[in-house]
């Protein structure tokens, strides 16, 4: 027995020793944990092989081999070793066998759950648990796996996780991660599911369960995570469950308890009207227990959806206690927060903690006014309890311990902040800053306006293990305008698939003294930079990327500059990639000595819109690199050297290549639109003449481009981009140059779009004859360009450009000319034949113009079109009855030498009447200003008409006018104020046609009035000219009585006027003029009459009104009725009210408000009254009972009741009931009973009961 104990003794000291290893030393080089289980025991490593015996010291490879010979009986465990197990024999595993009827398992265990990782490479599931099977995942993660149901594992079993991670797993129809089925029974412990997810677009189909689906079969999950988990999809079929679907179950009620969920969600785009489509955003359920679980941030989307956090169907009883809920919702709108009733806190969604250099991390509670000490320290009091933690930092020096080598929790979303503008954290020379844990949690980092300086990476070197940054990250991390400044190592080691995002943030003057990546190394992950800038920098690699475990990573660079990188020895280059797709987009790269990039393996570089000059190169290739280059232009680059993988195709366009030589190493290679201004080009293909070289269409500086290529390659050359230059004289004093760039191919030009050809600008210079230019000198590319020739005469002009063309050009200015048209009669008759003959002259030398044409026009219609030959042109035209004069019109067409020019004479018909033309205008004048209507009267040709009578006709009167040697005709208005039309009439003779216009004459009266205020009326008299009449008398007539008033400086005189509201006319005359104003004076207090009964609660309203109509507010008006008076104030609607509650009859009530006063009656009638008595059988002692109520049921209290009974009136008053009592003495009985009110108040009703009175008193 002592013997046993001792060996259990030294078993259990040999684990412990073991665990304390394993928890101090990451770096052992062990990759197997060994533990203590009974039964047989295998295990499987990368490094085994399935021909092994799977022990310790000879493992498997794969793990269905380990699962293939363990023996249906047996405990079997099967230890799984560091590493990424993925491909055959280790996805898509059927487990029929650890029998739970024969007593058999089997438990899968691996090195921890960040350490030994089984991935389905977006394609596979990973096990397939049968019914009967025993199955222990333990300390591993299951990732990338893909199924139609169960993506990563489906169980009909026995199933319990403990401490395991899923990850990015998917299924088409249930359970993103784990779907248990059919019998199952499913236990999952301190485990976290992160981004599973489950869709379906099958119109029949569905997507339940975003990481865990369970139906017929019994479920439980404890102290769990959550995080991100989805249901989404367009199916008829509700969406539910974003993190775990729970249906029916086998024996034992489903339970999910300490757990949190966090951003999981349901997504439904399916629509039919009344029908729910997305349940539970989080967790759905028939039958299942929640206890002490927090949601947070869960939401549905869909038709009709419901439970944003989660969902139990309504007929099924479930237990929910304890639940925190907080920021969930359906469609946007919130749901309810629940807090426990122990709640303290935990998981509030935002926090705001600041630290200060002069804070204290004992006493400090993170408020603005009493900040921590450390960030540590801040990040410390809220882990566990914050959703989303904010450290602000105010200005000072940060250092050392506790905010410094500062390990960040994964159980919140933490964001540190500077919010001063010298924020500084000081490394010391031998500090790191921040790392945050291992285990991937799916929470994000932000770290944004701090400055870093003097820090030292954790370790440096070229692999994983080895290099540790000044800030390492395993997850989603965001780098907002930071500086890092004197950093020796790596600034920011990403690793692990995390997502690295840096913006606005410079990297400047530090040194890279061990391996790789100065300011990144990138290890199985992706990083992006936005508006970065790296300066003064020096590194084995300023950037290093590889994917190891993955596929190829991505690493991009927008809008980023990159200068003075130093090179301490040839090893120094910008970039190291292998597998790798690196993105440049925007960016400028110059004045760098160092090398550019060296690729391993596959890596592709795609650039942009960048510029890279006054630079080394020099970019080699292990195994090669895919180039996708555009619009990029390489200047002054030394060595610039571009090689490709054998096997893949390298494209450029667009790009320009100026100064030093250019290198093409690769097979397949396409350069177009691109520019070489280079002294060499170099073109070596590495497939012995094999290769596809492509090279057409680029500009080759002017040159023929085979004298600019070294090569020994077959290079497709056929075409190129040359230069070609062209002028054009524009005569009006200008001239147009014109570079346009064709294609060449060695004998002839096509025309060619080099908009997007990066030809850079040539500068010309322009010599003349003599004069001067508006221009002399200047640049184009694939352009066009004018200048003025100043001086009179023709010129010669050279256009020189600096790339050695030149052009010649002959400037001719150009010349004005004169049309000139001579008729053989000015006058003629109908049936004549009149000779048009027309001259066209330079205006400058006098001389017959010999170019162009001359178009004749008869009333605007073209007769005859002619070349100019320099003689003059003539055209007979026979005069017809058709018009009383011809107009004739030339136009004379000419070039660029020759200016356009016109003219037009006419010919008078002498046997056909002339038409003719009245002018006048509408006339707006003031009564009796002696303003007068004028007309004229014209021909056609516009000539007057002297001695012709016109008919002026206005108001029903016609005055006959002759108009004098001007053709004008004069007629005075004196009519009263008002609107007229007037019309005036020429009648035809033997020379004129008859003619007719319509005009308006306005009269404006000189008296003008206007009533406002509702109490002034005011009148204004005017001159003749509008202008105010001042100090003039006038005589004001209202309601019968006459006001004489003296016109003002403004030529106003006013009344006041107190009237009552009515409409009045009121007469005004200056003596000349009488005028007419109707005077409508508004009422400023409106009521109305009432008719109610006694006190039924109507109100007397009076509203008030000021002169314009507007309510006035606030304001007292006097209510008087029944001999007292009440003020009262108006309400922000206007209106006072009173309270009536006087006895019935008729009474007057009046309302009074500035100086005005308005009467109105009230009707008052008694208050209709509802009797209801208690039971007519009463006993003797009891009561009998009449409740009276008013028209509006309220109880009428404290009025004064008859009672008669058995020949005696008794009298009693109402209680606050209403009620009545009588207590009934009678004897057995039967007896007639009256009951009403003695009051005028109120009706006069009566109500009448035969009561049954029966012995006995109680």
């Amino acid at each position: 027995m002592r013997k046993k104990f001792l060996t259990v003794f030294f078993i259990l000291l040999f684990l412990l020793c073991l665990s304390v290893v394993s928890a101090t030393d990451e770096n052992t080089n062990s990759s197997i944990v060994a533990q203590d289980y009974d039964g047989n025991e295998f295990y499987v490593d990368l490094g085994g092989d399935d021909s092994n015996s799977g022990q310790l010291n000879s493992p498997f490879n794969s793990i269905n081999k380990a699962v293939e010979v363990s023996n249906p009986r047996d405990n079997v465990v099967i230890h799984l070793g560091e590493g990424t197990f993925e491909g055959n024999g280790n996805v898509m595993i059927s487990i029929n066998k650890a029998h739970l009827s024969q007593g058999g398992s089997i438990t899968i265990v691996g090195a921890g759950a960040d350490k030994t990782i089984i991935k389905g490479s977006s394609a596979y599931y990973a096990f397939n648990i049968y019914a009967d099977s025993v199955v222990t995942l333990r300390d591993l993660s299951i990732v990338d796996c893909k199924s139609v149901e169960g993506g990563a594992i489906c169980n009909s079993g026995t199933l319990l996780v403990d401490n395991c991670i899923f990850r990015n797993n998917f299924a088409f129809n249930a359970g993103g991660a784990i779907s248990s089925i059919e019998n199952g029974d499913c236990k999952i412990y301190n485990s976290v599911f992160i981004n599973n997810s489950v869709t379906c677009n099958d119109e029949y189909g569905n997507a339940n369960g975003g990481a865990v689906y369970s139906l017929k079969s019994d479920l439980l999950v404890d102290s769990c995570r959550f995080v991100g988990n989805f249901a989404k999809g367009n199916c008829l079929n509700a969406i539910s469950g974003g993190a775990i679907y729970v249906g029916a179950y086998l024996n034992n009620v489903p339970s999910v308890k300490n757990s949190n969920f966090i951003n999981n969600y349901v997504v439904s785009t399916s629509f039919r009207t009344n029908w729910e489509y997305a349940k539970g955003g989080s967790i759905y359920m028939i039958n299942c227990n929640l206890f002490n679980d927090s949601f947070i941030n869960s939401s549905v989307t869909g038709n009709n959806g419901v439970g944003g956090s989660y969902y139990s169907e309504p007929k099924y009883l479930n237990s929910i206690s304890n639940i925190l809920r907080i920021n969930s919702s359906v469609n946007g709108v919130l749901e309810s927060n629940i807090y426990p009733a122990d709640y303290d806190g935990k998981y509030s969604n935002e926090v705001v903690v600041y630290v200060s250099v002069n804070g204290n991390d004992e006493n400090g509670n993170g408020s603005f006014n009493n900040p921590y000490a450390t960030i540590a320290n801040a990040i410390a009091k809220s882990a566990g309890n914050v959703y989303n933690l904010k450290v602000y930092l105010l200005d000072g020096v940060y250092s050392g311990a506790g905010n410094t080598n500062i390990s960040l929790p994964s159980s919140m979303n933490i964001q540190i902040a500077g919010i001063g503008s010298k924020v500084i954290i000081d490394g010391s020379g031998s500090n790191w800053f921040a790392a945050n844990e291992r285990s991937i949690s799916g929470f994000k980092y932000v770290l944004s306006n701090l400055n870093l300086i003097n820090f030292k990476a954790k370790s440096t070197g070229y692999k994983k293990e080895n290099n540790i940054g000044v800030i390492s990250n395993y997850a989603d991390l965001t780098i907002d305008n930071c500086i890092f400044k004197n950093i020796i190592g790596s600034s920011i080691s990403n690793y692990d698939l995390a997502n690295l995002k840096v913006i606005s943030s410079s990297f400047v003057d530090s040194k890279h003294l061990g391996f790789y990546g100065g300011v990144l190394f990138n290890y199985d992950a992706n990083a992006r930079f936005y508006n970065c800038i790296v300066n003064n920098y020096s590194s084995t690699d300023i950037f290093y990327s590889t994917a190891v475990n993955t596929e190829n990573v991505y690493l991009e660079f927008f809008n980023s500059t990159f200068k003075n990188l130093k090179s301490f020895d040839s090893r120094c280059k910008f970039l190291g990639a292998s597998n790798t797709n690196v993105t440049m987009s925007y960016v400028n790269y110059a004045d760098n000595d160092c090398n550019f990039a060296v690729a391993y393996d596959k890596s592709f570089v795609k650039i942009d819109n960048s510029v890279f000059k006054n630079s080394n190169w020099l970019s080699g290739s292990v195994n090669g690199m895919i180039w996708d280059v555009c619009n990029s232009s390489f200047i002054n680059i030394n060595s610039l050297t571009f090689s490709s993988i054998n096997d893949y195709k390298s494209n450029f366009n667009g790009c320009l290549f100026d100064g030093g030589n250019v290198e093409f190493r690769g097979n397949t290679i396409t350069v177009g639109n691109s520019s070489f201004y280079n002294n060499k080009v170099i073109i070596v293909n590495n497939d012995n003449q094999k290769g596809n070289l492509d090279f057409n269409y680029n500009y080759w500086n002017n040159n023929n481009p085979k004298n600019m290529i070294d090569t020994t390659a077959n290079v497709k050359l056929n075409y190129w981009i040359v230069k070609h230059l062209s002028a054009e004289n524009l005569f009006n004093d200008s001239y147009k140059v014109v570079i346009s760039y064709k294609l060449f191919d060695g004998s002839n030009y096509k025309n060619y779009d080099v908009r997007y050809v990066p030809v850079k600008p040539v500068r010309f210079i322009l010599i003349t004859s003599k004069g001067s230019n508006s221009l002399d000198s200047g640049t184009l590319i694939n352009d066009i360009f004018e200048f003025i020739n100043t001086a009179n005469d023709d010129r010669n002009v050279v256009v020189s450009f600096t790339d050695n063309t030149k052009l010649n050009i002959t400037l001719y200015n150009q010349h004005k000319v004169d049309t000139n048209i001579d008729l053989s009669q000015k006058t003629a008759k109908i049936g004549d034949i009149v000779e048009i003959n027309v001259n066209i002259k330079d205006n400058k030398t006098g001389l017959a113009v010999d170019f162009g044409i001359v178009e004749i026009y008869l009333n605007n219609k073209l007769i005859s079109s002619n070349n100019v030959t320099g003689l003059a042109i003539s055209k007979s035209i026979t005069v017809d009855e058709s018009k009383s004069f011809y107009n004739i019109s030339v136009i004379y067409k000419g070039n660029n030498k020759y200016a356009d020019s016109s003219n037009s004479a006419i010919l008078r018909i002498s046997s056909i009447p002339l038409e003719t033309v009245i002018i006048s205008k509408d006339l707006t004048k003031y009564y009796k200003n002696g303003s007068q209507f004028d007309v004229v009267l014209k021909d056609v040709l516009g000539n007057v008409l002297v001695g012709k009578i016109v008919k002026i006709t206005i108001n029903g009167v016609t005055y006959n006018k002759i108009t004098n040697d001007k053709g004008e005709a004069r007629l005075s208005i004196n009519l009263f104020p008002g609107v007229y039309n007037i019309t005036v009439l020429f009648e035809d003779d033997d020379n004129y046609v008859k003619s007719l216009n319509t005009n308006k004459i306005v009269v404006l009266s000189k008296i003008i009035t206007k009533f406002v205020d509702n109490n002034k009326f005011i009148v204004k008299l005017v001159n003749d000219d509008g202008t105010p009449k001042t100090n003039a008398s006038l005589a004001i007539i209202a309601n019968g009585v006459q006001y004489n008033r003296i016109t003002n400086g403004s030529g106003e005189a006013r009344l006041n006027v107190r009237l009552n509201p009515n409409n009045y006319i009121f007469a005004v005359t200056d003596g000349q003029e009488v005028v007419s104003s109707s005077v409508n004076v508004l009422s400023t207090i409106e009521t109305s009459d009432i008719s109610m009964f006694y006190k039924d609660g109507t109100r007397f309203a009076a509203k008030l009104y000021d002169s314009n109509g507007k309510i006035v507010s606030n304001k007292e008006v006097a209510i008087t009725v029944n001999g007292v008076t009440y003020n009262k104030l108006t309400d922000s609607n206007g209106v006072a009210y009173l309270n009536i509650n006087l006895n019935p009859g008729v009474y007057g009530i009046s309302a009074s408000y500035d100086g005005k006063t308005v009467y109105n009656t009230i009707s008052i009638a008694a208050m209709p009254v509802t009797i209801v008595s208690s039971s007519i059988h009463i006993q003797q002692g009891t009561f009998y009972k009449v409740k009276f109520s008013d028209a509006l049921s309220n109880p009428i209290i404290g009025q004064k009741v008859g009672i008669f009974v058995n020949g005696v009136m008794y009298y009693r008053e109402t209680d606050d009931l209403g009620v009545a009592s009588l207590k009934i003495n009678l004897n057995p009985g039967h007896y007639m009973i009256t009951s009403g009110l003695l009051s005028n108040a109120y009706e006069a009703k009566t109500m009448n009961n035969i009561i049954t009175v029966s012995g006995g008193y109680l």
